[in-house]
């Protein structure tokens, strides 16, 4: 008898991974919201150490903040890059 794949069987890859949870990882808004801060962290932060003017710094109370926030947001992005591998999406 030849075995033929039926709609109710879904089809694995080599490493496990089925077609249903490859699209839900694609679509995990956990790495979406990784890549934005990872993105706007490295910005704020290349801002604060290669553009704040000293009166700048002033304004806020003799803190780069744009320095502190740019390594919070990267922080923030990496905390959920790590949720994403420590808890990958399931299919359902």
């Amino acid at each position: 008898m030849s075995r033929t794949t039926t709609v109710d069987e879904p089809t694995t890859n080599a490493d496990g991974s089925t077609a249903s949870q490859r699209r839900s990882a694609l679509f995990d808004i956990r790495a979406l919201i990784a890549l934005l801060f990872g993105v706007y962290g490295v910005v704020v932060l290349l801002v604060g150490i290669f553009a704040t003017s000293h009166a700048e710094i002033a304004k806020s109370g003799g803190i780069n903040l744009n320095v502190w926030c740019g390594a919070g947001m990267l922080l923030l992005s990496g905390f959920f890059a790590a949720w994403i591998r420590l808890r990958p999406p399931s299919a359902g």
